[in-house]
């Protein structure tokens, strides 16, 4: 998982969300050195959500 702070995702959004999408790469998502939230595929939020279950 790689680190992006929410100033960095605002000003690069659309590369990140390619990363996500055909790299399969993750984010978290840090706001005054705080994690917030995570970016990450669909395909991984369905999973996350099938273990909720």
């Amino acid at each position: 998982m790689e680190f992006v702070t929410n100033t960095e995702l605002r000003k690069t959004l659309g590369q990140h969300l390619s990363q996500v999408r055909f790299g399969g790469k993750r984010f978290l998502i840090y706001r005054h050195k705080t994690e917030v939230a995570a970016l990450v595929s669909v395909r991984d939020l369905d999973r996350l959500e099938e273990f909720d279950r």
